[in-house]
């Protein structure tokens, strides 16, 4: 069962940019970090029982390698966030992970 919202993930296509509107709308966004091998990095603002995760492409050729199939031109979390980003995830917390 579903017990409650983990985080929610909003795609920018320039985390300090996006960093510094958040922090305008009062968050208190603290750096996160890079993923190696993905190519996307980010930054985090914790709630009390949550936290909104701020995630961009931190390196375009890294990110590309990392999700392109042969003959692709273009990657879907490019795409989404040429598309105006935004929300892209929410992840779930459970009490029962497993399939029945």
């Amino acid at each position: 069962m579903i017990t409650r919202i983990d985080h929610v993930t909003i795609c920018v296509p320039d985390l300090d940019a996006g960093i510094a509107q958040f922090n305008k709308l009062g968050f208190n966004i603290f750096a996160g970090g890079a993923h190696p091998g993905k190519g996307t990095h980010n930054a985090i603002a914790f709630n009390r029982d949550d936290y909104i995760e701020l995630l961009a492409v931190r390196d375009q050729a890294e990110h590309r390698a990392a999700s392109l199939k042969p003959g692709d031109k273009g990657t879907v979390l490019n795409d989404f966030i040429a598309a105006g980003g935004g929300i892209r995830y929410i992840v779930l917390q459970s009490d029962d992970s497993l399939p029945r």
